[in-house]
């Protein structure tokens, strides 16, 4: 069992209150980069609780439910999301080099992959 002790902005009051949430996972996990959203209630996340490589996770407040967003397997180091939140950027460790991969976002679930701009000059 994990405790993250967060600050959530209270937007009604406008006063910072502290919540705790616990996530729990049958083996040791490791969590990092927690983002709160700018367009739900919720918190995302990077964990390797499913297994050997990072993973993004949505964790609903007021649900309290943790949903893996990625479908595809992914060594995730990072991630950053549209300000619409309509994609988002990973950036993949494969076989010791990084790449960004860019997926579309629908219900907090990754979909297509989009193409890449042609970076040739």
């Amino acid at each position: 069992m994990v405790g993250l002790l967060l600050w959530q902005k209270m937007l009604n009051c406008k006063v910072n209150s502290a919540t705790v949430i616990i996530l729990q996972t049958k083996e040791t996990a490791f969590f990092k980069q927690a983002r709160f959203s700018d367009k739900s209630n919720s918190l995302f996340f990077l964990s390797d609780k499913s297994g050997k490589f990072y993973d993004l996770y949505n964790y609903d407040l007021s649900s309290k439910i943790t949903k893996k967003v990625n479908s595809q397997e992914l060594n995730i180091s990072s991630f950053k999301l549209s300000p619409d939140e309509s994609k988002v950027a990973f950036k993949v460790n494969d076989s010791g080099a990084d790449f960004i991969r860019i997926f579309q976002l629908e219900k907090n679930q990754t979909l297509k992959e989009q193409t890449k701009p042609d970076s040739a000059p």
